[in-house]
């Protein structure tokens, strides 16, 4: 006596259901890896394409305009040269003090020679116009069409399925399904 299979005995059967879990855990993997390449592409900071000003503790004022790129940026931003970090401890022992560039030259080596720019800094370096890589925009939409394409490759995938196994004709995903009235049984 052979059955003949239909939907509604399909889930009786071991193999169908094994089937149903391996696509549903086939989905649940491709929508990790769509949000994945969306998580890839969200903004976030170019800290070398950024520009910065340092702030002096003696009266916090912003000043400058540094290129993130003339700035170390692994663990605390620092200059690149040891030099960048003196100067700037210089200019800020008295930050009030307005020079012309020859007497800044002559002031900064006379307190390099004699010693009197501290070792401890006296600044702090603040980001003043950040620069970001990637954006919302293409992050949401790699996100949407990813989830729009695993539905459908998973809705082709279970079609298939269906018509060669039982030779059900594929039916569009969201459409209601006809439902009987009950009083044109009769």
């Amino acid at each position: 006596m052979k059955t003949t299979l239909s939907k509604e005995n399909l889930r009786n059967h071991w193999w169908y259901r094994l089937l149903k879990v391996a696509h549903i855990l086939v989905i649940i993997f491709l929508l990790v890896i769509v949000s994945a390449g969306a998580w890839k592409e969200k903004p976030t900071l170019n800290e070398y394409a950024s520009t910065y000003q340092i702030k002096c503790s003696v009266d916090g004022v912003l000043r400058g305009d540094i290129k993130g790129s003339d700035l170390y940026h692994y663990g605390k931003l620092s200059f690149v040269s040891d030099s960048g970090t003196e100067i700037s401890r210089f200019v800020c022992l008295d930050p009030s003090k307005t020079l012309d560039k020859e007497q800044f030259k002559l002031d900064y080596a006379i307190a390099r020679d004699t010693g009197a720019i501290s070792n401890s800094d006296n600044f702090e370096i603040l980001l003043k116009k950040p620069s970001y890589d990637g954006s919302w925009g293409i992050f949401s939409l790699i996100l949407i069409l990813g989830v729009a394409g695993v539905s459908l490759l998973a809705w082709i995938a279970q079609s298939i399925f269906l018509y060669v196994l039982i030779g059900q004709k594929p039916q569009m995903p969201f459409k209601k399904r006809n439902e009987v009235d009950p009083e044109n049984i009769a």
